[in-house]
This record gives C-alpha cells, structure tokens and sequence, in this order.
C-alpha cells in the first residue's frame, strides 16, 4: 500500500510540474507585459566566423521600438548601410540607396521584448503564425539553470522551439529549423534594466557551426525614438546615436 502511495505521489506531482505550451507563455505575460521596456537602444560588437576562426569584425547601432521596428547601421550611423523591420517588411539599403524588402515578421523582435505590447490572446496566436506548436513543451536544464522548452516535447525534436529561463522568465535560446537548415540562437550575459532584462551576449550557429556572435554595449531602454528614425522615406535624416 505504501509503494502504490509513493508511486501516486510522484504521478501527481508529474502532473503539477507539467505545464502546456500556452500556460508558460501566460506565465512570461503576466511579469512583464505593462513592465517592459518600451525602446531599446545598444552598440554591438559584431565577430564573423568561418570554421569556428574568427573572420571578421564590425561595429553595429541598433535601435528597437516595440513590437515591431528594428534598424540597424551597419559600420557607422552615417554608412547608409541599414537593415530596417518594420510592421512585418524587411528593408536592406546600401549607401542610403534601398536594394531589398520582403515579408519578415521577425520573430526574434517577438520573442525578446515584442509581445508584451499585444494581447495575450494575439501573442498566441503570433507564436502558432510562427509555427511554435504550444502543445508541446518539457521542462530541462541548461548551462546549470532550470528552463522550459516551448515547441518540443522530447530532447533532440527537430521542430522551432525557444527555451525559456524558469528564473527570469526570459527566452535565452531559438531553435528553427527549415529544409535541413538549423538555426540556433543563444541569448546570455542578462542585464536588469527597471523590471526587465536585454541579453548583452548573443551567439548564432547554423547547423551547429558558430557564424556569429554579438556583444551589446552601451544600452539604453525607454529613451525616446520618433517613429521617424523608422520610416523608410525619412530613414537618414536622423540618427538616435551621439558620440559622447
């Protein structure tokens, strides 16, 4: 009777560990939407790499406006070499002059700090639009901390997935995967800033190889960026960056 008990036990609180997809993603919502930051503004350091050897190095100036504008300069403010994102289009311009724009919703905007300015039920359903099957998840460990695994069920699953911290609440991994390409990104080095948090370290490997890796300095959240430094039509009049 005691070991019929014992073994109840551990299949009820099985059951109270396990959480869905959908209810982790309610739990991130509740601590941050309304305490997010709004804006986000960092200097990266950006290393390139081939065959695990470092191959070059550029400095990037990036500014965020959530939920969904993004620019980057790329070598200096000045370059006219920007990516832009902004509700839902992508846009490269070299020299100031615009060679691309296609449909990009970016996720990653998404994950790290954009959907804590839409509903809960709009979050959910972005997250299904970016093919994140919230019927799965587990619960694991990395790098010594506790997370939850949103998109998967099983270690090993090739299927996009993003691991969140269990601490913080906060997603430190991306896992995509497209016509035998993997993705994977690796978000680190955390800093508070008010009642939220920016990565301040960011490797990326494609199918398991390092391409990347960032290091964010000099970041600001909640300064003031007009909608203008995102326009593509006013993109260079402006710049949010100033040399101290």
């Amino acid at each position: 009777m005691r070991t019929v008990c014992f073994v109840l036990l551990l299949f009820c609180s099985h059951l109270v560990a396990a959480q869905s997809g959908e209810e982790i993603i309610s739990k991130m919502y509740s601590k941050y939407h309304g305490k997010w930051h709004k804006t986000l503004t960092f200097v990266q350091k950006t290393e390139f790499y081939k065959n695990d050897s470092l191959k070059g190095t550029q400095t990037w100036y990036e500014a965020i406006k959530y939920p969904n504008l993004f620019r980057i300069d790329l070598g200096s403010p000045d370059s006219g070499n920007t990516s832009l994102w902004r509700d839902g289009i992508a846009y490269r311009y070299k020299k100031h002059q615009m060679i691309s724009s296609r449909g990009d919703a970016n996720e990653l905007i998404f994950l790290l700090g954009g959907m804590y300015s839409y509903s809960l039920d709009s979050v959910k359903n972005m997250m299904k639009s970016f093919k994140f099957d919230l019927s799965k998840s587990y619960d694991s460990v990395w790098q010594g901390n506790k997370i939850y695994v949103v998109g998967s069920d099983s270690v090993g699953q090739e299927a996009d997935q993003f691991w969140v911290d269990k601490k913080r609440l906060v997603v430190v991994r991306l896992l995509q995967f497209t016509e035998g390409r993997k993705s994977d990104a690796r978000f680190s080095g955390h800093v508070k800033k008010g009642n939220s948090w920016v990565e301040s370290k960011v490797d990326f490997y494609i199918n398991d190889k390092l391409v990347q890796k960032e290091f964010y300095q000099s970041i600001s959240t909640d300064v003031s960026l007009p909608d203008e430094f995102f326009h593509p039509a006013l993109l260079f009049d402006k710049h949010w960056y100033k040399k101290d």
